[in-house]
């Protein structure tokens, strides 16, 4: 991912949220709804608990975006996820193709959807 500005506001979150911003700032770098919007979605980010419901991360205007993120060590070696892991990743794909529904007002036929995974091997 890119580093960057977020990496000054990163000392004292998780893995997770690091991770998510460092998604962001590739997304910044790529889709100008973004970049206009940049502290909005990143206090957006900030803010949110990493076991809220809904999206880790959100973007609404021109385009939509919608992602998960989830930062997971696997096992073997770093071979391959073990059943539980599978199992949460599947259901955050699920959820980026059907919708959740905590988030209803998405229309999810021209909405970009990522998945992002930081394996910790």
């Amino acid at each position: 991912m890119v580093s960057g500005s977020g990496d000054r506001c990163c000392r004292d979150v998780g893995i997770t949220v690091k991770t998510a911003i460092h998604f962001l700032e590739w997304l910044n770098d790529r889709f100008s709804d973004v970049r206009d919007n940049y502290q909005a979605y990143l206090g957006q980010l900030l803010n949110t608990k990493p076991s809220a419901n809904g999206y880790d991360l959100m973007v609404t205007g021109c385009v939509t975006i919608m992602a998960e993120i989830r930062c997971k060590q696997s096992i073997n070696n770093g071979y391959e996820f073990g059943p539980k892991q599978k199992k949460g990743i599947i259901k955050d794909i699920r959820g980026l193709l059907s919708g959740k529904y905590k988030v209803k007002s998405v229309d999810l036929t021209t909405a970009f959807k990522f998945r992002g995974i930081y394996d910790l091997w």
